[in-house]
């Protein structure tokens, strides 16, 4: 499954790559990402009873953005990121409960293809963009400090009823920012629309991202070009 959704992605990288590739803008993304995911039974949020933080974390990617018009285009890329939450507990260390600050983690590789909009504002663009990104979740963790020491208990991704988490999710990101010249800088919200969890009649589990981003494009930029004239 997860070979079948990256050939896919790729197939059609390449597709695009090789119809408009004289137009297409490649480039370095960098972000940091404020995530939790939101657990649910029976309808009832655990989050709050839980008391559980967003966790802040770092995500680094590529992006390709091809345009079908002066406003129009389409963008794809990959990025690798944490998705997880944080929050407080009590462990037996010693035969004492002593209180340890706790972070699950899990790390997934995204694929967004998103469909967007540039408005040219004379001097720089604001931009809009939506659609979905799958994600490849490969690892996943607790990783806890008790006493002042850091140690994590293993989880597990896979299908098996066993596993703590599925290794494919679908989520719908949503974002905005500004372009100048060859910069993009922009806020993002991605929002989990699979279930992440392997046995959903107990519990269901969803991602949710707030992100910002800073990205370059290499190559030509249109230096302020429309329709092949310079502006005055």
């Amino acid at each position: 499954m997860k070979k079948m959704y990256f050939l896919v992605i790729i197939s059609m990288a390449v597709l695009s790559l090789s119809t408009v590739n004289a137009q297409v803008k490649a480039g370095l993304k960098i972000g940091a990402d404020f995530s939790t995911i939101r657990f649910k039974v029976d309808e009832i949020i655990m989050n709050d009873s839980m008391d559980f933080k967003r966790l802040t974390s770092p995500r680094l990617g590529f992006l390709v953005e091809i345009p079908l018009s002066d406003e129009l285009f389409i963008y794809a890329g990959a990025d690798a990121a944490l998705k997880g939450f944080k929050y407080t507990d009590e462990r037996e260390k010693n035969e004492k409960w002593v209180k340890s600050e706790e972070m699950h983690i899990l790390v997934s590789v995204n694929f967004p293809i998103m469909a967007g909009y540039k408005l040219d504002l004379d001097g720089f663009k604001v931009f809009g963009m939506v659609g979905p990104v799958i994600g490849w979740n490969t690892y996943t963790t607790n990783l806890y400090k008790a006493n002042g020491n850091w140690d994590n208990s293993h989880l597990t991704i896979g299908t098996e009823p066993t596993d703590n988490y599925k290794p494919i999710d679908i989520n719908v990101r949503l974002e905005a920012g500004i372009e100048i010249s060859r910069f993009q800088f922009s806020a993002s919200y991605t929002h989990g629309l699979s279930d992440l969890m392997t046995v959903p009649e107990f519990m269901t589990a969803r991602p949710s991202v707030i992100g910002l981003s800073a990205a370059i494009k290499f190559g030509e930029v249109d230096g302020g070009r429309r329709g092949g004239h310079r502006r005055r």
